[in-house]
């Protein structure tokens, strides 16, 4: 019964990497542990299980003075080209991921196919664009009860205040409302809104939404506006 072989075979794709190209040279046992991350004997496994594939030939070393010697008979740009194309076969991102962090030429790693599973594209000259990999799914994407540095970020980008903070000059600035006025007391809030704000769909917005959106603050989430007593849409726009 043959060995059932692993993939991704990381012991190999690392030696490979190790060795950069060379296909005959000196590699001392304790380079492999190191390289492996792993005891003498699982290196020897690892060796005897390549030579078995017809990967490598090793002659380790015998007596002082002799060093162990690993011989490659598998091209290292064949064999990432097998290793990409079938994780991408298979949707691995995260064995893509750490496939791209080994010392292998990145037009190895970063191949067409792989740029499509990540929905890299082109971009026109001047526009940069940066992305990400997440590899936990994302936590709810609410206002109110998002709690994560990714969430909120995400947040800043999918919803809009009626005012900004400035962290310079520490005074709120216009955004969705483009000036508003407060009563002599301090308690009544009027904001007058951009005209022609419009939604992902196109709708534009009015102050229907800024009305539904705080009554839904206040039944979700009472302690977040805890001294809000009433809140009235009078216009479109106020």
């Amino acid at each position: 019964m043959s060995k059932v072989v692993p993939f991704p075979d990381w012991p190999l794709l690392r030696l490979l990497a190790h060795l950069g190209g060379q296909c005959d040279v000196a590699c001392p046992l304790s380079d492999l542990t190191a390289l492996w991350s792993c005891s003498p004997m699982t290196a020897k496994r690892h060796l005897a299980r390549l030579q078995e594939q017809g990967a490598l030939t090793y002659w380790p070393g015998q007596g002082r003075g002799n060093v162990s010697r690993v011989q490659m008979h598998v091209r290292a740009e064949d064999t990432v080209a097998w290793a990409v194309s079938e994780l991408v076969s298979r949707r691995k991102v995260n064995e893509l991921v750490r496939l791209s962090r080994l010392p292998f030429p990145k037009s190895w790693t970063f191949t067409p196919e792989v740029q499509a599973l990540f929905g890299l594209t082109s971009t026109e000259a001047g526009l940069d664009r940066l992305r990400t990999v997440v590899f936990r799914p994302l936590a709810r994407i609410h206002p109110v009860w998002t709690t994560n540095a990714l969430e909120a970020h995400l947040l800043r980008q999918v919803y809009s205040g009626l005012t900004t903070y400035d962290p310079v000059s520490r005074e709120l600035q216009p955004h969705l409302a483009h000036h508003w006025s407060v009563s002599g007391d301090g308690c009544q809030w009027t904001f007058h809104l951009r005209k022609e704000v419009a939604f992902h769909d196109g709708s534009p917005l009015t102050s229907g939404d800024v009305l539904a959106t705080m009554q839904a603050l206040q039944s979700e989430a009472e302690w977040f506006l805890p001294h809000l007593r009433d809140i009235q849409a009078s216009t479109p726009t106020k």
